[in-house]
C-alpha cells in the first residue's frame, strides 16, 4: 500500500506525508487487550499479553495481525 503514495507512477504520489507510528506502551496495550477479552467473555494472562507485545515489538500493525492469527 505504501507504494500508492511513494511511487511516481501511482495515482496518489506525493498527495500526503508519511507518518511513522511508534510502539504502543505495554500498559496501554494491556488495557486494550483486557477490555476486548472481557467483552468476549474470554480470559488471557498478563504473561500471554507480555509475550504477544514482546514478539511484535509493540508495533500496532504487527500486534493487530498477530491477534487475527490467534
Amino acid at each position: 500500500m505504501e507504494k500508492l503514495f511513494t511511487s511516481a507512477s501511482q495515482p496518489f504520489f506525493q498527495s500526503t506525508q508519511m507518518l511513522q507510528l511508534g510502539a504502543i506502551s505495554l500498559k496501554e496495550y494491556s488495557k486494550f487487550i483486557l477490555k476486548h477479552f472481557e467483552k468476549a467473555e474470554k480470559n488471557i494472562s498478563q504473561e500471554a499479553i507480555d509475550f504477544a507485545y514482546q514478539t511484535a515489538g509493540g508495533k500496532f500493525y504487527t500486534l493487530t495481525n498477530y491477534k487475527r492469527a490467534l
